[in-house]
């Protein structure tokens, strides 16, 4: 799969627009719990004259889920997708039935698609700069120059008890121009970035984060706003085909409200399990969310819900290459998760989850929240 540089990335966007993967390039320094220590650069890669494959996608939906690289298939007609066995060919006899199946160290990035309302989908291009603790968006309007700094009222959601941070960043609230030096008010956006505390080497052999996970939103809008979401898995695993994995961790998002112009943060504990043989030989998944803490954007606790957020379990949803999706629901919401596994000995899950009210009564409100698990 050929790759472009940063400028053929920002000059063929428009032709690519829909393209299902993106590949991760940079460097990392070290100590990657913290968000100022890491730095890297999301780029898009698709071959020479290779026409991006395209999605019918809905709110909160993700391009291509459960294929790899080159793997990725989109069904033009319907737009619906066709998971691709990830593991490589082998002739003669094959692995053990109880041999985990290993994936070689290729990247996997998933990216919010473009939504059914036009609101989601927009996150294009995004970068981390640890000098000044600065978050670059690319694919935003009216985000100023697009570099994000840290929020100086709620610097991060994630307790001191995370392994991972949960930082959060604001975009200018004016944008100058440059020849007139005219200032021009912003609409606001807000984003969280994460990375994991475990390292590992990437197809490139850049040493990156294991998971990495961002979320753009914006209150400025009378509706759901502008926004998209992005997450990650780097380096090799070897996902099992037997046993059981319960990982845990925190959980952070960023709720938005229709007809209304404020967003809100939360913040919760989340437990994921994975049952590998679980129905007849396929995989199960369950897990909850619980604890969802508010914060206005002013950083001051609003209140705590008592609504426990649970998957819903299903057979068959875990592809060889470790990506996995499901729905999700609490007794006022109802939405869909995406997340990968991660670490050399799968012991990590990186992954975003998209929430609506089903009040039609009221307003919709929209919460999307990332999260970064561990083994226990």
């Amino acid at each position: 799969m050929g790759s472009f540089g940063a400028q053929d990335f920002r000059t063929s966007w428009p032709t690519i627009r829909n393209l299902a993967l993106i590949t991760a390039a940079g460097s990392l320094l070290s100590g990657c719990a913290e968000p100022a220590n890491c730095d890297f650069y999301i780029v898009v890669c698709v071959d020479a004259g290779e026409e991006a494959p395209t999605s019918s996608a809905v709110n909160g939906s993700v391009d291509q889920i459960g294929t790899t690289g080159a793997d990725s298939i989109a069904n033009e007609a319907t737009g619906s997708e066709t998971p691709q066995d990830s593991s490589a060919e082998t002739s003669g006899a094959g692995p053990e039935a109880t041999d985990p199946i290993v994936i070689n160290a290729t990247s996997i990035t998933r990216y919010e698609a473009q939504t059914a309302d036009g609101s989601g989908g927009y996150l294009a291009d995004v970068s981390y700069d640890s000098a000044t603790d600065s978050f670059s968006v690319i694919g935003l309007a009216f985000d100023g120059t697009g570099v994000y700094t840290r929020s100086s009222v709620l610097p991060t959601l994630s307790t001191q008890n995370s392994r991972s941070v949960y930082a959060v960043y604001e975009s200018p609230v004016l944008y100058s121009n440059p020849d007139t030096g005219q200032n021009i008010d912003q609409q606001q956006y807000v984003a969280i970035y994460a990375v994991s505390d475990n390292l590992t080497v990437d197809q490139d052999g850049n040493t990156v984060p294991t998971t990495r996970f961002s979320i753009v939103r914006s209150g400025s809008f009378s509706d759901l706003g502008f926004g998209g979401f992005v997450y990650e898995r780097n380096g090799e695993v070897a996902i099992p085909v037997t046993g059981q994995v319960e990982y845990a961790g925190e959980y952070a998002g960023i709720r938005v409200f229709d007809q209304d112009t404020r967003l809100s943060y939360v913040n919760g504990s989340m437990n994921l399990a994975i049952d590998f043989d679980g129905f007849s030989g396929d995989s199960a998944i369950s897990g909850s969310i619980s604890g969802r803490t508010y914060f206005n954007e002013e950083g001051v606790q609003l209140n705590t819900l008592d609504d426990v957020v649970t998957f819903d379990v299903g057979s068959g949803i875990l592809y060889d290459n470790g990506e996995f999706s499901g729905s999700l629901e609490s007794a006022s919401e109802a939405g869909t998760y995406y997340a990968v596994i991660g670490g050399d000995a799968a012991d990590e899950v990186v992954g975003v989850i998209v929430l609506e009210t089903l009040d039609p009564d009221q307003p919709l409100e929209q919460e999307t929240g990332g999260f970064i698990l561990y083994a226990e």
